[in-house]
């Protein structure tokens, strides 16, 4: 097993962490990750552990070779493979590590509503670009969108329903697998009701049977 480590924690609540990843984190000498991260992880972990919170992603470097004896954990919400550090990290550490995957904030949403995802296109709008319109039009079933303040869920159907697009169901997962997890239910026709701002969420645009584009 690496000494460097990219460790997936799931949704959030620590019960939808792997087994894999829990005794990676109790192994740890030092775990990396954002404030909500490790608070998350902190239970887990030993009571010998360092924990460091990062604020730009480039501090992640400067303490993996400033701790070169110590076995290190680097914490990412959800799975490695969906929009994580993990390219970026393949790019900057000079040494290799390994991935622990996870399960997905938008795996955990689909589990809850009892649907199948594989229809979907899945993407990000978290602070990117992504021409979701044309994407919309293009699949099978809707999107799944990681969203963010200015990408919000409101202001995504707003630019749908402009588009063109009718009969959209649009379900809002915020804060998935927390106490305070909310499942929002809305119908494209209803986007100027929804409110302005969202917890920490997942968004699934999906076409209903009658769905029509104009």
């Amino acid at each position: 097993m690496s000494r460097v480590m990219v460790v997936s924690i799931g949704p959030g609540n620590v019960d939808y962490i792997s087994q894999k990843a829990k005794e990676r984190l109790e192994q740890s000498d030092f775990v990396l990750g954002s404030r909500r991260q490790i608070e998350d992880v902190r239970s887990i972990c030993s009571v010998t552990t360092e924990f460091y919170v990062y604020k730009k992603i480039t501090e992640i470097k400067e303490v993996v070779e400033k701790e070169q004896k110590k076995k290190i954990s680097i914490l990412v919400s959800g799975d490695s493979g969906y929009y994580s550090l993990v390219p970026y990290l393949k790019k900057v550490l000079r040494e290799e590590f390994d991935i622990i995957p996870g399960l997905s904030s938008f795996q955990y949403l689909f589990s809850k509503i009892g649907e199948n995802w594989q229809d979907f296109f899945i993407g990000s709008v978290h602070g990117r670009k992504l021409d979701y319109i044309q994407k919309f039009r293009e699949e099978n079933r809707g999107l799944v969108l990681l969203t963010d303040e200015e990408n919000n869920p409101k202001q995504i159907a707003k630019n749908l329903w402009e588009a063109g697009f009718r009969e959209v169901d649009i379900i809002v997962g915020e804060n998935l697998s927390y106490q305070e997890e909310n499942i929002s239910y809305y119908k494209i026709e209803d986007w100027e009701i929804m409110p302005e701002r969202f917890e920490m969420n997942v968004c699934i645009y999906r076409k209903g049977e009658e769905n029509a584009y104009l």
